[in-house]
């Protein structure tokens, strides 16, 4: 017992600040518009030399890029290339005490070049409605402002998964996810890699800005749920005696936290079940977000779209207000809750280690 709970002093002394961490990246190459946030809050400059730490959000702007550098952290050696008006967060899960390294793209394209150090480490990709696992290739994975997912591999294999089915992505052939349409294959020549990802991109941005007026409204009305059910549940959180402890140790660094077997396990029983509708708001709401931010500027203020209504007595007109007004609080709400799971993923995995 004694091991344990100084094994979990330790432990928790290492979910406090990021600059106590591991980085798991430093950017190599910045140009045009890149911003780093951190739980929340934005850095003031990001730049070459800076260092990534886990759960990170690494955006371009319009005529941003950026170059991330794996550490070793991560289990792969390799680089993250980021392309403008891009989103996506690097975090690092740790299964059965082997670190699992993820990129969670929210919005735009990364272009991914690794292997992995030794062991058997994965990185895996999160796209909205599919999932890619690899172990050591070069690949790009594009999320259209429509929500359709394409990933094209160079060299390697990544298998991609979504709703129970999987395929792979090799040289010669692509896989594409759109909305409401299994996942499947494409075939792409190897002397027209980068003219086929360029066309997807174009083509996708063009049938999204054609129906952006339809979709406005349901996009709205969307978020809108979204931003109820983030309120509700963060309130339920905040409530929790189990996730009151571990943000409060935190807040503490850890300093002198011993915490036996039979309260690790019964905070995560707490905490768990809370957790579960968190997991489903999280990064849904985010990119439901960037397609608001899309449809607004594809539309460029048409009355006639403005005009539609939403629910009865607001329009989405309104509902562009009402996006821009509450943007930070329901950012800070998104921290909050991410940084909640990030404590109870980390206590569970300790858990998983400590026998």
């Amino acid at each position: 017992m004694k091991a344990f709970l100084i094994a979990a002093a330790l432990a928790f002394a290492s979910l406090g600040s990021a600059g106590a961490a591991e980085a798991i990246a430093t950017i190599s190459f910045a140009d045009g518009l890149v911003s780093v946030s951190r739980d929340g809050s934005k850095l003031e400059k990001s730049g070459i030399g800076d260092d990534i730490y886990d759960g990170d959000l690494i955006s371009t702007g319009s005529v941003g890029a950026v170059t991330l550098q794996l550490g070793k952290a991560t289990g792969m050696s390799g680089s993250i290339k980021v392309a403008s008006k891009t989103s996506f967060y690097f975090n690092i899960k740790s299964i059965k005490g082997e670190n699992r390294g993820q990129a969670e793209l929210i919005a735009g394209q990364i272009s991914l070049k690794m292997k992995k150090l030794a062991g058997s480490p994965t990185f895996d990709v999160d796209a909205e409605n599919a999932t890619c696992a690899v172990r050591g290739t070069e690949f790009d994975v594009i999320a259209s402002p429509g929500g359709s997912i394409l990933v094209a591999c160079a060299e390697g294999e990544v298998e991609c998964a979504s709703e129970g089915v999987s395929t792979s992505a090799v040289p010669g052939q692509a896989v594409e996810k759109r909305e409401g349409v299994r996942i499947a294959r494409r075939t792409v020549a190897a002397a027209d890699y980068e003219n086929f990802k360029r066309k997807w991109i174009e083509g996708e941005a063009a049938a999204f800005k054609r129906d952006a007026p339809k979709a406005a409204r349901r996009i709205a009305a969307n978020y809108l749920d979204l931003a109820q059910r983030l309120a509700a549940n963060q309130e339920r959180i905040s409530a929790s005696g189990a996730v009151k402890a571990w943000v409060e140790e935190e807040r503490k660094g850890g300093a002198g936290v011993a915490i036996s077997k039979a309260e690790l396990d019964r905070r995560l029983a707490e905490a768990e079940p809370l957790l579960k509708e968190s997991r489903l708001i999280l990064g849904t709401m985010e990119r439901v977000a960037a397609r608001v931010t899309a449809i607004k500027e594809a539309i460029d203020d048409d009355p006639t779209v403005l005009s539609q209504e939403i629910r009865p007595g607001r329009t989405v007109g309104d509902f562009f207000s009402r996006f821009e007004a509450a943007r930070d609080r329901d950012l800070q709400r998104i921290a909050a809750l991410r940084r909640t799971v990030r404590l109870v993923e980390r206590a569970r995995s300790e858990r998983e280690r400590i026998k």
